[in-house]
């Protein structure tokens, strides 16, 4: 029979109740405010395009803090580890409509030198230290089109996301 160190199973024993505990806490808890979560996800357009993922590491964020899209939020409550989900956002509880009032038109010579092309972006900061990006949506002779919507404004979201641990927030 192999020699046990002194010590030794009282360790494990310790280890072994320590995991039935995390296990319990994440099997039991659910989704709802002061709990972190951390789950995978992918994040999909309409049409199919994948626009972001969290496939390899699970992305963890306190709920309630508007840390994700409010549709997205929504649909997690009540959700626990294990659970799995399909769920599409619309434009209003996503990154909202599209405002044209977020497009504005500038003299080329008002951006940095060097070559601009459509879908690049630009970060301004402002006096007040607050920036903003804007990415170039377009030319007009002279003129550059600028648009500070977010890029997934006024689409509809689909996230297939699956719960990995559901704890409580530590305050």
């Amino acid at each position: 029979m192999p020699k046990v160190r002194p010590g030794a199973i009282r360790s494990y024993i310790l280890l072994a109740h320590s995991l039935i505990k995390t296990v319990k806490r994440s099997i039991f808890m659910v989704i709802g405010e002061n709990t972190i979560v951390s789950m995978y996800f992918t994040l999909k357009n309409s049409d199919g395009r994948l626009l972001n993922s969290a496939d390899n590491r699970p992305f963890e964020f306190f709920y309630g803090r508007g840390l994700v899209v409010h549709g997205l939020e929504k649909a997690l409550l009540g959700m626990k580890a294990g659970d799995e989900k399909n769920v599409i956002v619309s434009p209003d509880e996503g990154y909202g409509k599209r405002d044209r009032n977020l497009f504005i038109k500038i003299h080329r010579d008002e951006l940095p030198e060097g070559e601009i092309e459509i879908g690049q972006e630009f970060r301004k900061v402002f006096s007040n230290g607050d920036s903003e990006i804007f990415r170039v949506k377009g030319f007009i002779e002279d003129w550059v089109c600028l648009d500070r919507n977010h890029p997934w404004a006024g689409m509809e979201l689909h996230y297939d996301v699956k719960i990995v641990d559901v704890k409580k927030a530590a305050w």
